[in-house]
């Protein structure tokens, strides 16, 4: 089995008001990820042990990788958690519930967006 990717012991959260629709979501990681990197995503918290869980437990399998992105945004209409991580050329997304945890995933999309974040 591939272990998790190594979270940082702080991860930062972003809580923003972007509602990700399922038709437009490459699109929306993409321009959010952009946002990111200039520093313009939007207000930062550290991450809950539920959302740092939430982030272990999705990223498992993804090695090498590194955590780009861990938004509290909405997805739908409904509250969700949004995580970008970068393994190898590719970013990879997922959208979960926002009750996602160590145990729990809820997976609600997935996204793959080639060389959006790189270097």
């Amino acid at each position: 089995m591939i272990p998790a990717i190594e979270a940082p012991l702080s991860v930062q959260v972003v809580t923003s008001q972007t509602n990700y629709l399922r038709a437009t979501l490459r699109q929306q990681l993409g321009y959010e990820l952009q946002r990111h990197a200039r520093g313009a995503a939007g207000p930062q918290q550290l991450a809950s042990g539920t959302v740092k869980g939430c982030v272990q437990r999705v990223t498992a399998g993804i090695s090498p990788g590194t955590v780009l992105l861990v938004e509290k945004a909405r997805f739908q209409g409904q509250p969700a958690i949004v995580i970008v991580a970068r393994s190898g050329l590719h970013d990879a997304a997922w959208v979960t519930a926002s009750g996602c945890s160590s145990k729990s995933d809820h997976i609600l999309a997935t996204a793959t967006l080639p060389g959006t974040s790189a270097p």
